[in-house]
């Protein structure tokens, strides 16, 4: 997991603080991983989708997040913030997710 933290830039305290924290391994290879934080009844954010490179379009990023969706479908909001690019745009309307101005609404991020 040190590389995970290494290249994301997210400190240990912060995945040892995640609701859940789901990785995805090929021929016992870390090739993905999905970290959501909440409080898991209200709401969940989905903090990180990391898929390594060597391993994107296989599926993995999409079996990762239908995991966490299928786990918190009890959960009224699961919000996630990511890339404003078309391949993530495309990406997350595969798995029927909206943008926040869709549901009429707007959102706000302080970054230190």
């Amino acid at each position: 997991m040190d590389c995970v933290y290494e290249r994301s830039g997210n400190s240990k305290k912060g995945f040892d603080y995640s609701s859940l924290i789901l990785g995805a391994y090929v021929d016992h290879q870390l090739a993905g991983l999905i970290r959501v934080v909440g409080d898991e009844h209200t709401v969940i954010l989905i903090q990180d989708l990391l898929v390594d490179s060597d391993y994107q379009r296989q599926g993995i990023g999409t079996c990762l997040i239908k995991e966490v969706l299928s786990r918190y479908d009890h959960v009224r909001q699961i919000q996630l913030c990511t890339d404003n690019t078309p391949e993530t745009k495309a990406f997350y309307k595969t798995l029927h997710l909206v943008t926040f101005e869709q549901m009429g609404c707007t959102g706000y991020i302080r970054i230190k």
